[in-house]
C-alpha cells in the first residue's frame, strides 16, 4: 500500500491479500453477497492504520487520525468525507446501519499506539485490544447480517482474542519501534528504557496473554451460531487459524524475540478440514433439535 495519504489503494481484495495471510483465505469462504463488503471494511481499517504509520513522525500522525475522526463526523452528519478511503465506510454505514461509535473508537486506539504505546495495567491491554480489533469484530457483525444484541459480546470477544494473538506474536517488531503492549505488570521493561527483558520473562508474558486469548476466543466461538450460514464458516476458520498461532508459539516453546511465528499452508489446510467437519457437525445437530438458538449446543472449543 503507498504511504501517501492521499493514495487509495483498489478495494477488490488486494489489501486483504497483502496484509493478512490469516484472514484472507477465509474471506473467500464468504458468501458473494458480503464478501465484497467484508474486504471493503477491512481495507478501509488496514487503509487509516496505514496511513497514520507511514506519517513522518508523530506530530503529522496524530493530524491524519484527527483528519479520519473528522471523516467520521461528517458521514454522521449525513455530509461527504474528505477522503476517498473515508467513502468505503460511509457506504457500509449507510448500508448497514454500523454504529459510528465503533470506527471512532478503532481510531483512538490508533491514537493510543502514537500517544502511549506502552502499556501499564491489564484493563489498559483489554481496553486497546478491543479498540484495535474487538470494534471491528462488532462492524464486522452488521455487515454479515447479524443485528441480535446477544451476538455482539461474542463478536467483541474473538476480535479481542485475534489481537492478543498479534500482540504476542509481535512482541518484537513492536519493541523496536517503542512499543509495549504486554502490560507492565507482566513485563515491568520499557523498549525506551536502557534494561532489556530476558527471554523467560518474555514467554511468560507470552503465555499469560496467550491464555487470556483462548479465554475470548471461547467467548467468541460460543456465538457462531448468530452468524448466517453462509458466513459462519469463514468466520469459524479465520479464528482457528489465528488461535493456531498461539498454539504453535506455545508447542513449539517458540522464542517470538527471535522469529515470527506463521502458519503454514498445509496446517492451514488441516485446520479447514477441521472447521468444515465442526461446521457439518453444528448444522446436523441443529437439524436435529430444529430449534432457532442453539446456543448451547455449540461447545466452547469448537
Amino acid at each position: 500500500m503507498s504511504n501517501r495519504f492521499d493514495d487509495i489503494p483498489n478495494d477488490d481484495g488486494s489489501v486483504i491479500r497483502q496484509h493478512s495471510k490469516s484472514f484472507a483465505p477465509a474471506s473467500r469462504l464468504l458468501a458473494p453477497r458480503i464478501r465484497a463488503d467484508v474486504r471493503k471494511l477491512y481495507a478501509w481499517c488496514r487503509w487509516c492504520d496505514d496511513a497514520v504509520d507511514a506519517a513522518p513522525d508523530n506530530a503529522a500522525a496524530l493530524a491524519r487520525i484527527e483528519e479520519l475522526q473528522q471523516d467520521v463526523q461528517r458521514i454522521d452528519a449525513g455530509h461527504s468525507p474528505a477522503h476517498g478511503a473515508s467513502a468505503w465506510l460511509e457506504d457500509l454505514v449507510r448500508r448497514y446501519h454500523i454504529p459510528l461509535a465503533l470506527a471512532s473508537d478503532l481510531l483512538t486506539g490508533m491514537r493510543r499506539d502514537v500517544e502511549s504505546p506502552v502499556l501499564d495495567t491489564y484493563d489498559d491491554l483489554m481496553e486497546y485490544a478491543y479498540q484495535a480489533a474487538g470494534t471491528v469484530g462488532l462492524m464486522m457483525c452488521r455487515v454479515m447480517g447479524v443485528d441480535d444484541p446477544r451476538a455482539f459480546a461474542h463478536a467483541k470477544a474473538l476480535g479481542i482474542a485475534m489481537q492478543l494473538t498479534n500482540i504476542a506474536r509481535d512482541v518484537r517488531e513492536d519493541w523496536e519501534i517503542g512499543r509495549r503492549y504486554l502490560p507492565a505488570q507482566w513485563l515491568p521493561f520499557s523498549p525506551t528504557g536502557t534494561k532489556q527483558p530476558s527471554e523467560d520473562a518474555i514467554t511468560k508474558a507470552v503465555r499469560k496473554t496467550l491464555s487470556v486469548a483462548d479465554e475470548h476466543y471461547a467467548i467468541g466461538y460460543r456465538g457462531l451460531c448468530y452468524i448466517p450460514d453462509d458466513a459462519r464458516l469463514a468466520i469459524r476458520l479465520a479464528g482457528k487459524v489465528y488461535q493456531e498461532i498461539g498454539h504453535q508459539i506455545r508447542r513449539e516453546n517458540v522464542p517470538v524475540w527471535r522469529k515470527r511465528v506463521y502458519v503454514s499452508k498445509p496446517r492451514k489446510v488441516l485446520l479447514m478440514v477441521g472447521a468444515c467437519g465442526r461446521e457439518w457437525l453444528y448444522r446436523r445437530r441443529r437439524g436435529a433439535a430444529g430449534e432457532i438458538d442453539h446456543m448451547n449446543q455449540i461447545p466452547a472449543n469448537n
